[in-house]
């Protein structure tokens, strides 16, 4: 079983309370493996180190990438229960990939870890993302025939818009602003607000600024 713990690219929904731990239990009961993809959403975009945190949820295998990397070296990577390992046994064929085990690429990703751990960027994360969170339930309140709702937790957020065009104005008028966001890539009506876990009061005051004033710009066209 092969599940994300936030479904990202879909605009950042968040299970129910619980479903990953039944889940669990119920992969565990009929000898079925979980894989947790954190890719999006591991490395403290959350506000804890892995999404699968929130449920106390140990996966059988644990899929990490992207900002593994620190935002400078491509790499993944699959961490796995120790019994899982003696199963596949570390094999040639299960190892022969030519960008596999880059020295330079493990080193950034060490360094990474170093700094999310050192900087408690896990923690800036969960403060900066309810900041944020706080923020945009205020502009759904403000702004209701362009915004529908906040999904998501942490810096991995998705604000849901009224439709595509919405969307799609609301991006353009924050790219203007200096502010990066783009639709998800499963549901272009949702804008997915993702910033680095080392985002800042001044920066986290910044976006809230930049989309207040994009769908000052927006709404009137779309009462």
């Amino acid at each position: 079983m092969i599940v994300e713990p936030i479904q990202c690219e879909s605009g950042g929904v968040v299970p129910p309370d619980g479903y990953l731990r039944d889940l669990a239990a119920a992969c565990a009961a009929s000898g079925v493996l979980l894989v947790v993809d954190e890719v999006k959403s591991g490395m403290g975009k959350t506000g804890k180190m892995f999404a699968c945190d929130f449920e106390r949820v140990t996966p059988d295998v644990l899929l990490v990438g992207k900002s593994l990397g620190g935002g400078m070296m491509p790499i993944g990577a699959v961490m796995a229960k120790r019994k899982w390992w003696t199963k596949f046994g570390l094999s040639f064929a299960m190892t022969s990939s030519s960008g596999a085990g880059n020295r330079f690429a493990c080193v950034a990703g060490l360094a990474t870890l170093d700094v999310i751990h050192s900087e408690k960027l896990c923690s800036n994360a969960e403060r900066q993302g309810q900041c944020l969170k706080q923020g945009l339930v205020g502009l759904c309140s403000t702004f209701p025939a362009a915004l529908r709702g906040v999904t998501g937790r942490g810096l991995l957020l998705g604000l849901h818009t009224a439709s595509r065009k919405v969307a799609y104005e609301i991006a353009a008028h924050c790219v203007r602003l200096g502010v990066l966001i783009l639709p998800a890539f499963l549901d272009r009506t949702c804008l997915l607000i993702e910033p680095p876990l080392c985002i800042n009061d001044a920066q986290t005051a910044a976006v809230l600024s930049a989309l207040q004033h994009a769908c000052d710009a927006v709404e009137p066209r779309h009462p």
